[in-house]
């Protein structure tokens, strides 16, 4: 059971870099909640569009990740990167529309 691979894409990364990539997402999205500004929302969407749809190597939450698990040794099992990447298509939507809502209550 544990050699099934994803029929949708052979890439493999290790569990513990979307898990902190994860945690960099929310600690932004509480730092937006706390200032408000749009600037984070508009980090948010390139990031996701970057990972989701071109390559996580260019993206800054990524690379920090990557940083972060080398720093601290959080080495773990290699997953599937599909299912990572349809959760960034996911987040990237749902960003877009609390970004287009944000504007929409501005001028509103």
């Amino acid at each position: 059971m544990k050699n099934i691979t994803c029929p949708v894409s052979f890439g493999r990364v290790e569990a513990s870099l979307p898990r902190v990539t994860a945690f960099f997402v929310v600690l932004l999205m509480g730092f937006y909640f706390l200032v408000d500004s749009w600037v984070v929302l508009a980090f948010l969407v390139v990031d996701f569009f970057i990972r989701g749809f071109v390559s996580s190597k260019y993206s800054l939450l990524a690379r920090l990740s990557v940083k972060v698990v080398d720093a601290l040794s959080l080495r773990g099992a290699l997953v599937g990167s599909a299912p990572k990447v349809f959760a960034s298509r996911l987040g990237f939507g749902m960003v877009v529309a609390i970004f287009l809502l944000f504007f929409y209550c501005i001028f509103l």
